[in-house]
């Protein structure tokens, strides 16, 4: 049975990050993390995803003029590395119609 791809957003620690890692690990989920996206560069959540061997990302949102700007490029990562399924864990910016659509 093929694994659903799991893109994931953090801003933070990364706890739920941590516990999606674990659980798929584990065989209780179906289901892989392809890659974790971050908007803070600090977030620790990054480094979680390295030392799981998971493609780790920042993307700045001031480097961008409009949050949909922003949007469309965290939207090309995601489709770059297929992802199925977004989950936000613990991300702490509102999603907006570019990445809902």
């Amino acid at each position: 049975m093929n694994k659903l791809r799991l893109g994931v957003l953090v801003s933070g620690r990364g706890s739920n990050l941590q516990a999606i890692i674990d659980q798929a690990k584990a065989g209780k989920l179906m289901a892989q993390v392809a890659v974790v996206i971050s908007d803070k560069k600090e977030a620790y959540a990054l480094e979680r995803a390295r030392q799981a061997g998971i493609p780790a990302i920042h993307v700045n949102p001031a480097d961008f003029p409009a949050r949909d700007d922003y949007e469309r490029a965290v939207l090309d990562i995601l489709r770059q590395y297929e992802v199925e399924l977004v989950c936000l864990a613990g991300y702490m910016r509102m999603v907006g119609q570019v990445i809902l659509n």
